[in-house]
């Protein structure tokens, strides 16, 4: 563990950096406050899910969760792993790309002790990737010039404090909205059609594994980059959506079919705010559309729950476009570099980021990528994790 000791006008300001789960086992309590009293909380930030990542994720990294207590209290938090990679040290967020994962800062606190606890943190890398955060974000704010932003995403929300039948009537035409009553009669015809929500860890466990399967059929044969396809990946979920439902944060929502699951929409509800995480079909009733009502029936139990926005994150993609409302640019953010090899770097990954989002604009250059490099880059991921 690493110490300094800054004096500022109300007091003692001692910053720490973290480097073990149990070291940050002992901030739960105060962590998740800070969570919750972001502008906009996630819960990819959460103690749970952060702890779960670190168990499961973190073999090649090592921990860098930097804060800053003044007179005791915990006022801010950076969580970071540090990996090294070709002779430098590379720091990225906790959980890597997971949308809207940020510097934490106590409500009142100012951007300057969040700029103090920056400078604390550039001691332990050479140049930082920090991904997916928003221009409004606490670090790109304090990082001003010092953090490059690239863009990475465009995330697509949807606003839900019309009313789900509002929502429901404006975004589907009357045609759209006679089909998808027909494809579910269809389904009815075959059996009985339920959809069942899971929210206690009792309840979740079952519904997730439910929620392998039917990914690994849907996937099969086709580029996955989620957590779902791998066994360390499905370990890890174990126990992040563990964590969180005792909080009442996860959520499975499992479409059946005489008892049998055939899609489900697994997300999170935190602060009035829903964020999708995985959903899946199963491509035998694919005829049926079942991912879009399983997608449908999930938004309408959130606005059940008083939910007034829906995080649909990813990109913007087919089947989300006709529910968004309107997008949030995500960027990675780059910087924070010391010396000329972190700076150079930095210029690197810029330049890889920009060229990778013009191949994506390229359809036969994205399928190429789809189809055999992105595969290629994950088996080579896989064989490292597992």
């Amino acid at each position: 563990m690493v110490y300094t000791r800054q004096i500022v006008a109300q007091g003692e300001m001692v910053f720490e950096t973290l480097s073990s789960i149990e070291e940050f086992d002992s901030l739960a309590t105060e962590w998740d406050e800070l969570v919750r009293a972001m502008p906009k909380p996630t819960p990819f930030l959460l103690h749970g899910w952060v702890r779960a990542w670190l168990r499961h994720y973190a073999r090649d990294a090592e921990p860098a969760i930097h804060v800053a207590r003044q007179n005791g209290q915990l006022v801010a938090a950076l969580p970071l792993v540090v990996r090294r990679r070709f002779g430098l040290r590379l720091a990225s967020f906790v959980g890597d790309d997971h949308p809207f994962v940020d510097m934490l800062l106590a409500s009142g606190e100012s951007l300057e002790t969040a700029s103090a606890l920056a400078e604390h943190a550039a001691q332990s890398h050479d140049c930082a990737s920090l991904g997916m955060i928003s221009a409004e974000s606490v670090i790109a704010k304090t990082c001003g010039k010092r953090l490059r932003l690239v863009p990475r995403v465009d995330s697509p929300i949807l606003d839900l404090d019309r009313g789900y039948e509002t929502v429901y009537r404006e975004k589907y035409s009357g045609k759209a909205r006679q089909n998808q009553r027909r494809l579910l009669r269809r389904l009815s015809e075959i059996g009985k059609v339920e959809f069942v929500l899971a929210k206690t860890p009792e309840e979740l466990m079952p519904a997730l594994e439910e929620a392998f399967r039917i990914h690994a059929l849907r996937w099969q044969e086709r580029y996955d980059g989620s957590t779902f396809r791998t066994s360390a990946g499905q370990d890890f979920n174990r126990d992040a959506l563990q964590a969180l439902a005792k909080f009442g944060v996860a959520r499975i929502l499992t479409m059946k079919l005489d008892g049998r699951a055939i899609a489900f929409n697994s997300y999170f509800v935190l602060s009035g705010r829903m964020f999708g995480y995985r959903l899946a079909f199963d491509p035998a009733y694919a005829h049926s559309s079942p991912g879009v009502l399983s997608l449908l029936a999930t938004i309408e139990r959130a606005a059940d729950e008083g939910i007034t926005a829906v995080e649909l994150l990813g990109d913007t993609e087919q089947h989300k476009l006709g529910l968004t409302d309107r997008v949030e640019r995500l960027y990675e953010g780059i910087g924070l570099t010391g010396g000329i090899r972190g700076a150079s770097y930095a210029r690197a990954r810029a330049f890889f980021l920009a060229l990778r989002l013009r191949v994506k604009r390229i359809p036969i250059l994205h399928r190429l990528y789809l189809k055999h490099i992105g595969p290629g880059l994950l088996r080579a991921r896989d064989s490292r994790d597992e």
